[in-house]
């Protein structure tokens, strides 16, 4: 049975490395976690400790901690600031989601990962400054967070994870570097303001690798006019270039006509050689008759995607039908790769 302790609205549990803070139940605005109880160090903040305590306003956690349970502060929508430990090397899951007054938090200089959720909804929250070591953004971690209006992020950064900037309303700049390796789904979805999408280094060609289905849905509309993203397809400097001129294109499908707009498609991620991330056919207006689609099969053949000519190929053998004549004209949606 684990050894339990109550010191004044705090409740602790032994654990092998110390003390762990499972609960708290307080009417103070102002709390500062106690480093150690009977001389033995509080190491850890247990999962929902604070879960929906809507008395905090501020919380200081002493740095003899290095563990943060999921969902520690989770719906304390009255917490307006929190100083976190230095040892902390990972925010866990949803841990200030719902923190409604949330405007001010340190995140340690050895923090390596923001976990999923972790900030999510975190709607008053204006500016953050991520640390130099941090690799991972996690899935959702500032989803919703309306206030946020720029971020940079350090070289560190490899991931960022399904909509982990989504629905940020007021974001309108964006610093990613060439360390970036995986942009996820939907990950700035939802920033109809976001104008300025920065990428620092000289090594972007090749790093890029996974630039998912929607990682800048909506975004392009406003990053570039339909005229720029056409020069950009013909002289792109790197890659992620010709993924953001795909998408512009792909959004103005009544601007091209069938062939060109889906040779450009197939064309440009095959060369990327991202098909197999960007679901780039699902969901699109427009229609493609079957020498268009003929012309399709070419372009995936001459570019090596023998995977994706094979598909087209099937898809033409259903529209011309069993008895040889053509289905007619059919919905690009219906070629989802």
């Amino acid at each position: 049975m684990l050894e339990t302790r109550q010191i004044g609205h705090f409740t602790f549990e032994r654990n092998p490395r110390g003390w762990l803070v499972s609960g708290y139940e307080g009417p103070e605005a102002d709390v500062i976690i106690p480093g150690d109880v009977d001389g033995e160090p509080v190491t850890m903040v247990g999962s929902y400790a604070f879960e929906d305590n809507q008395n905090l306003v501020s919380v200081t956690i002493p740095d003899t901690v290095d563990f943060l349970g999921k969902y520690a502060f989770w719906g304390c929508r009255r917490l307006e600031k929190a100083h976190l430990p230095a040892a902390a090397d990972g925010l866990s899951l949803g841990l200030f989601m719902g923190c409604t007054s949330l405007i001010e938090v340190e995140l340690p200089a050895g923090l390596e990962s923001i976990g999923d959720g972790a900030f999510n909804g975190c709607t008053a929250l204006a500016g953050i400054s991520i640390p130099p070591n941090v690799s991972v953004i996690g899935d959702s971690a500032f989803r919703g967070c309306s206030s946020l209006a720029a971020v940079e992020l350090p070289f560190s950064v490899k991931k960022i994870f399904r909509s982990a900037f989504r629905d940020c309303e007021s974001l309108s700049s964006v610093v990613i570097t060439d360390s970036v390796k995986m942009i996820g789904p939907r990950a700035f979805q939802g920033c109809p303001r976001l104008d300025s999408i920065s990428i620092l280094g000289n090594d972007i060609d090749g790093t890029l690798t996974a630039l998912s289905d929607y990682g800048f849905y909506a975004v392009p509309r406003r990053l570039m006019s339909f005229d720029d993203a056409r020069q950009m397809l013909s002289a792109p400097r790197f890659p992620y270039e010709k993924v953001l001129a795909a998408r512009m294109l792909a959004a103005y499908p009544e601007r091209l006509d069938e062939v060109a707009a889906k040779l450009v498609l197939i064309r440009t991620l095959a060369e990327a050689g991202l098909t197999a991330e960007l679901g780039v056919f699902e969901g699109r207006r427009g229609y493609f008759t079957e020498a268009n689609l003929q012309k399709s099969i070419e372009a995936a053949s001459s570019a090596g995607r023998i995977e994706t000519a094979a598909y087209l190929m099937e898809r033409l053998a259903e529209v011309k039908g069993a008895d040889g004549a053509s289905a007619g004209a059919f919905r690009l949606d219906d070629l989802a790769l």
